[in-house]
Order: C-alpha cells, then sequence, then structure tokens
C-alpha cells in the first residue's frame, strides 16, 4: 500500500501568455505529485514493462520524443501529397481525455493487461483519497480527486 501522503499532490497555476492574469480561467493548471511517489511508480513502470507488452498504436505513457515524430510523420505525409491531386487529413483531438476517465475502471483495464490482483491494488490505491492542493491569489485550496488519471510522468500504464 503507497503511503496516504503520496496522494497530495500540489497544483500551480501556469498563466497562459497574453492574457489577462486577474482571471483564474486564464491560467492552465499543472499538478505535481510527490517526488518520491514519482521516483516510486517510475521503478514500477520499469519493471511492468520487462514483463508486459503494449501495443505499438499505445502513445499515452510511453518514453518517446514527445510531438516530434508525430511532427515527422505529418511531414513526411504531406511533402509528397503536394505533388498528388487529393489530399485528406483529418484530425482528432481528444478534449481533456485524461481529465475524464473515471479513476473505478483503472482497475479493469489492468485486470485485462493481465496484473496481478496484488499490483492492481497498488494501482487503485494510488488514486484512493488522491488530492491537490491550489493556490491562487494568496489563498489555497484543497480540492479530492475523483475523475482523471494520472498523466506526464509514465508511470501509470493504461491500455
Amino acid at each position: 500500500m503507497q503511503p496516504k501522503a503520496w496522494n497530495t499532490n500540489r497544483k500551480i497555476l501556469i498563466p497562459k501568455q497574453r492574457k489577462d492574469r486577474s482571471r483564474v480561467e486564464n491560467y492552465r493548471p499543472l499538478t505535481i505529485g510527490p517526488l518520491i511517489c514519482r521516483i516510486y511508480w517510475e521503478i514500477v513502470d520499469k519493471k511492468l514493462r520487462e514483463v508486459i507488452s503494449f501495443s505499438s498504436r499505445q502513445k499515452g505513457f510511453v518514453h518517446e520524443t514527445g510531438c516530434l515524430n508525430y511532427v515527422h510523420i505529418l511531414n513526411e505525409t504531406i511533402t509528397p501529397a503536394k505533388h498528388k491531386i487529393g489530399l485528406f487529413a483529418i484530425k482528432l483531438d481528444i478534449s481533456k481525455a485524461f481529465d475524464t476517465v473515471p479513476q473505478k475502471v483503472i482497475n479493469a483495464a489492468l485486470k485485462r493487461l493481465g496484473l496481478p490482483q496484488l499490483l492492481r491494488e497498488a494501482f487503485v490505491n494510488s488514486y484512493t483519497s488522491l488530492g491537490t492542493t491550489i493556490q491562487y491569489a494568496g489563498s489555497t485550496t484543497e480540492v479530492s480527486l475523483l475523475i482523471a488519471v494520472k498523466q506526464g510522468n509514465h508511470s501509470h500504464p493504461l491500455p
């Protein structure tokens, strides 16, 4: 079981460029978990990747060079198409995709991956009583997080 203190994050608000800083909607939230928690899950992640193979189509929670690969693929597709007639491109942006995943589906997703129950319970526990503190305009607010999955630290693999 993960220590409860690891479930308390802090959220910082990063101002959007050229926006009125007196309005809270003009800030981009960034949630940061405790360093020891991130290190622990990074170790678990490395061990899991030794025994679980992920789909080659999975792009979340994988170590890649970020958007660079996709920009390269797009350029390699568009360049030859400029010399041909008829190119159709579709961009699918699932806005707030990580923010809308119910945490209760985590166990089922990990079960599909074949993780043992003990390890699934560790993942689920990492979302139990999950909260964050937000500082804005000199005041601090504590918030419970009931939906959303962690992202950006490559440490919680999901299919």
